[in-house]
């Protein structure tokens, strides 16, 4: 079961279950790792390639990066949230972002930074994200997609802040009753700038350039306030402060 496919200097690389093979006309042939110590990937979810010529394979055990016949393998064990990683990427500067079933990893060089749904995550089963030429991720998660700002994940991968900030932009809770909403781990960005994701329900296209934002704030109902300690009550106009305890 062939599932995934990317291409290195020496040609195109497939999956077939937890095996990588390099494509011919007419064959595929083991991938030749150094020595025959090839990375235990279990099952292989995705790949993708690195910026300096590797392979990046997102697999049943963590994130590989595989070049020149060697490899390195980020695992449970090296930090990464969970052990199912569905999405793999690299920044130019090398840094590498996973989508995991958990939520979100950074890794550069061996360090591990973990976001996860506490941290202000939309939703933590993360399918595909890809970067857009105006400082956002764009993601596509069990719950739809949603948006989140470089520097918001960032920040909170480099523990400036503990939450980021994201922006939702569908659920499927709102389709119809019968309606499939599958997400694949798939995903890319073409040329002119546009998102696209691939689903059950046909191709999602996102142009970030023209996403309209409605920067009207919402109405504001207030429930309590609380100062120095004390509640501070309205009664008919007039504000009271009530001693705490």
């Amino acid at each position: 079961m062939p599932v995934a496919m990317v291409e290195d200097a020496q040609g195109v690389v497939v999956s077939v279950g937890g095996d990588l093979f390099r494509a011919g006309r007419d064959s595929l042939t083991p991938y030749p790792f150094t020595n025959d110590a090839k990375p235990n990937l279990y099952w292989v979810i995705n790949m993708a390639p690195g910026s300096d010529g590797s392979i990046l394979v997102a697999c049943m055990n963590g994130i590989c990066r595989v070049k020149d016949g060697g490899f390195q393998q980020w695992t449970q064990g090296d930090g990464l949230a969970d052990y199912q990683a569905k999405w793999v990427s690299q920044d130019s500067d090398g840094t590498i972002w996973a989508g995991l079933a958990s939520g979100i990893a950074r890794i550069r060089g061996r360090e591990i930074r973990n976001i996860r749904r506490e941290n202000g995550l939309f939703d933590a089963n993360i399918s595909a994200f890809v970067p857009d030429d105006h400082g956002n991720f764009w993601v596509d998660s069990d719950r739809g997609i949603f948006r989140i700002t470089r520097a918001s994940i960032n920040d909170c991968a480099d523990g400036k802040t503990n939450r980021v900030d994201c922006v939702s932009y569908n659920d499927p809770a709102s389709v119809k009753p019968g309606d499939k909403y599958d997400q694949e781990q798939s995903a890319c960005k073409t040329q002119d700038g546009r998102i696209w994701f691939p689903s059950s329900r046909g191709v999602i296209m996102i142009d970030p350039a023209n996403i309209q934002i409605d920067r009207l704030p919402p109405p504001v109902h207030v429930d309590s306030i609380r100062a120095n300690g004390r509640d501070v009550v309205e009664t008919n106009g007039i504000i009271r402060i009530r001693r705490a305890g």
